[in-house]
């Protein structure tokens, strides 16, 4: 009997003290020197970085404005390894009161992630010819110009804020907390995307287009179209299917 009141005692201190430490850790306002952030509070804010930074290159990789382009390869790799850390430690956080951690959900927008990385390299690939940090090329500047291309990049540029701000679902910790929408998104329900065949149609009535069997990537201009509206439409597929997972959880 003594030992049965001793193990209720030790369950009543242990609990307690885990209460005591998780009020001190989350609720109490402390020092901005001693605060550390949970890891689930780390992988959304990180999540939030690599979509950002990858939005913003794949703007800048479709923008006929910008000549000069910069291989993101390195930054990328660093950011998603980090990010995929910090996801597999949130999933182990103590979370009584809190809803679980949307670990396959997480998961599935890193892969998704990384495809559109895989793609951003082939953009910067095919517009700087093949040199790494190059500027683009004048046959990929006199693509990218064409107005079915930038319809798209408009659409795409549209759809990634419209994904960006579904992000707030992994920050998500209780059922009342509202997900915030996108004017973005709105707008791009009621825009018409063009479709893959206009703008094989536009690319081929573009004055002056060059094609030979004897050139390269880097300077066979209907294949560098090619391969540009591939990666769009590749984009837009993914982008499709990452909001659909997110309004899932909402």
């Amino acid at each position: 009997q003594n030992l049965c009141m001793v193990n209720i005692v030790d369950n009543c201190v242990a609990i307690v003290l885990a209460v005591a430490v998780d009020l001190v850790v989350n609720v109490l306002p402390l020092p901005d020197a001693m605060r550390v952030d949970r890891a689930s509070t780390q992988a959304v804010r990180s999540i939030k970085d690599s979509w950002t930074s990858v939005r913003r290159a794949i703007d800048s990789a479709l923008c006929p404005e910008e000549v000069g382009t910069r291989s993101h390869f390195n930054t990328f790799a660093k950011s998603l390894v980090a990010t995929k850390v910090l996801g597999r430690e949130a999933s182990l956080e103590q979370r009584e009161h809190r809803l679980p951690w949307k670990t396959a959900l997480f998961e599935t927008f890193l892969a998704s992630l990384t495809s559109m990385w895989m793609t951003l390299n082939t953009l910067e690939h095919t517009a700087s010819g093949g040199v790494e940090g190059g500027d683009k090329t004048n046959s990929f500047l006199r693509i990218i110009r064409l107005p079915h291309v930038q319809k798209l990049r408009l659409c795409i540029a549209c759809r990634m804020e419209e994904v960006g701000a579904l992000l707030d679902v992994f920050a998500k910790e209780d059922a009342l907390m509202q997900i915030g929408s996108s004017t973005a998104g709105r707008a791009v329900r009621s825009m018409h995307r063009p479709s893959h065949e206009s703008c094989i149609r536009e690319l081929m009535r573009m004055p002056g287009i060059r094609h030979s069997h004897d050139t390269t990537l880097e300077t066979d201009e209907w294949c560098m179209g090619c391969v540009l509206l591939e990666a769009c439409e590749a984009l837009a597929s993914e982008l499709q299917s990452l909001r659909h997972s997110l309004v899932r959880e909402i």
